[in-house]
């Protein structure tokens, strides 16, 4: 049980309580728990989670495994922090540099770029009049200065 329920205390923590000892099994039939701290086993009291008073039983056993490690095995260790794991954010990464760069870059400009200028003597030869629009101007008032509706306006600028 904590030392106070609102607060964090290291005398919470099992080290501390064990003794520095790692807890190492559990008997169900005696309830008791199995404390190893280095090459040394000890036993503790009846349903004491943290030992109580320790009988030493003496050298603690080789640990085992269950099976030798297979190939794929030793795969899975090499490879368990891997690409796999890693695929979400270096996704989530790279889509982040395309938008980047589609931003930032000049060929995905939201406006086009302005036409080259027109020398108002190749416009005359053509047959054409140049108009410089002022502030003001709407397409309207410029399409009925002339005699013109807007779509005729916008057919003569390419726009229809």
């Amino acid at each position: 049980m904590p030392s106070r329920l609102d607060r964090w205390s290291q005398y919470d923590e099992a080290e501390y309580r064990t003794g520095g000892m790692e807890r190492v099994g559990y008997d169900a039939d005696t309830q008791r728990y199995y404390f190893q701290e280095g090459t040394e086993l000890y036993e503790g009291e009846p349903g004491a989670e943290f030992g109580g008073q320790l009988r030493h039983v003496g050298r603690a056993p080789a640990r085992m495994t269950a099976y030798p490690p297979t190939a794929a095995d030793a795969a899975a260790a090499r490879d368990s922090l891997g690409w796999r794991q890693l695929a979400p954010f270096l996704t989530i990464i790279f889509v982040l540099l395309l938008l980047l760069l589609r931003y930032f870059s000049p060929y995905y400009t939201s406006t086009p770029p302005p036409p080259p200028p027109v020398e108002g003597s190749q416009c005359e030869e053509a047959g054409l009049v140049v108009y410089k629009v002022v502030q003001g101007d709407s397409c309207w008032s410029i399409a009925n200065a002339r005699g013109w509706d807007v779509e005729r306006l916008q057919r003569a600028n390419g726009h229809h």
